[in-house]
């Protein structure tokens, strides 16, 4: 779509995980020029995720659902709660997707990922339907025109530091909120940082369960904390 030389493209998305790779992908379908900006090289060390059935229709629009399979992702029928300290706390809830069907959603099932193979595989996709990735490019900050508007952003690849210009700039460097800590809307807590949402939250973890699709009636548990 650009054509005005005073841009190098039409959007700039900052971070290739799965909400970058797949935002670029629908510029792409649709005729923008897009450029993702990844500071890591992929595959990268990232903890496994639990997908739900509402990504299902966002993989397939862009033609990796079918891909999940060939590359060999586990189904997930299901999903279950518990307190934090397990069944032996109280009742646990277990949900099968085939008895909660969801408008739109033509499967019963969805995945387990392991985020690095995930996020590199979504990655590389993107790049296939015309977006241009670029590796180990480290977003400094977003730069704004003289209205307020962003207008591009200034990146460094290995020594050289850099301006980009586009007509739309999204953030989507995930938990690391390169331009809420730019604008001053997240707080920092021991380095780590965090939206005001999570204030009094010093710590967080996390447990999911999926329904086994080869042992009927018994689940896996996964955990992360932090």
């Amino acid at each position: 779509m650009t054509e005005d030389r005073s841009f190098d493209t039409d959007v700039i998305i900052i971070g290739g995980g799965p909400a970058g790779s797949t935002l670029g992908c629908y510029l792409a379908m649709n005729g923008y020029q897009a450029v993702i900006l990844e500071r890591d090289i992929h595959p990268r060390e990232h903890v496994g995720e639990s997908l739900v059935p509402s990504a299902n229709k966002m993989l397939e629009e862009i033609g990796f659902f079918d891909k999940m399979d060939y590359h060999g992702f586990i189904r997930k029928p299901g999903a279950s709660w518990t307190s934090y300290k397990g069944t032996t706390a109280g009742p646990e809830l277990l949900i099968r997707f085939k008895d909660s069907p969801q408008p739109g959603i033509n499967q019963d099932y969805t995945y387990h990922v392991d985020r690095s193979r995930f996020d590199s595989l979504l990655l590389k996709h993107a790049s296939e339907q015309g977006v241009k990735v670029v590796q180990g490019a480290n977003v400094l900050r977003v730069n704004f025109d003289e209205n307020e508007r962003a207008a591009g952003v200034t990146v460094r690849v290995v020594d050289t530091e850099f301006d980009l210009r586009s007509r739309y700039v999204i953030d989507a460097s995930g938990r690391r909120g390169l331009l809420g800590k730019q604008l001053g809307l997240t707080w920092s807590e021991g380095g780590r940082g965090r939206s005001p949402s999570t204030r009094g939250s010093p710590r967080w973890a996390w447990w999911w369960r999926r329904p086994s699709s080869t042992r009927p009636g018994r689940t896996t548990r996964h955990s992360s904390t932090s």
